[in-house]
């Protein structure tokens, strides 16, 4: 029923651990969001030229981050809650071995990122920005090829409209050639 492992000597499930696993992750991200507010702080009264101050796309993002750690932070409950009721009726002889396809997609989730942060300067935003929103649907396990085109499609124009018609934020166009004229071209296109 417990873990081999203990916590200040105290046995800890495994079922625990999960849980502690989740919400350190939540808090983490938390965090490092308010870290992130609090350091808009420095230019909040700076660029007056835009109405609402240069420190509000950068809020505005971090906002996101909170949604979305939050939304991530639910989902990841409730599978736990579900979870931990399918363990009490099981067997507790019955082993429970890691899913290789889950190591890999936390894997990715922490590679893809990492990747498009190092593409994004150099393909730019309007070429690369798809492609990641259609791989992250992929890894978040939607199967379906026309939901993921739907879905990073949706996601990307929305993102559009956000940072070009709502914050005229100036979006990187990348320098590689070929893709700095192609991201030119459709930076005119959509403004």
């Amino acid at each position: 029923m417990w873990a081999s492992s203990t916590s200040g000597g105290l046995p800890v499930s495994a079922s625990t651990r999960e849980l502690l696993k989740i919400s350190s992750e939540a808090a983490v991200w938390l965090g490092i969001a308010a870290f992130a507010w609090i350091q808009t702080y420095e230019f909040a009264g700076q660029d007056m030229i835009f109405r609402w101050g240069a420190a509000i796309w950068p809020r505005a993002v971090i906002v996101a981050l909170v949604l979305g750690a939050a939304v991530q932070f639910l989902g990841r409950l409730m599978a736990w809650q579900q979870r931990r009721g399918r363990e009490a009726a099981a067997s507790p002889a019955t082993p429970r071995v890691r899913d290789w396809r889950a190591t890999a997609r936390t894997g990715a989730m922490l590679v893809v990122p990492l990747v498009y942060l190092y593409l994004l300067p150099r393909m730019g935003y309007f070429v690369t920005t798809p492609f990641f929103i259609g791989l992250l649907v992929h890894i978040y396990g939607i199967r379906q090829p026309a939901k993921v085109v739907g879905i990073a499609l949706a996601v990307y124009a929305a993102l559009l409209l956000f940072f070009t018609t709502l914050l005229f934020v100036p979006l990187p166009t990348g320098y590689w050639p070929g893709f700095y004229e192609f991201n030119t071209w459709f930076a005119e296109l959509v403004s």
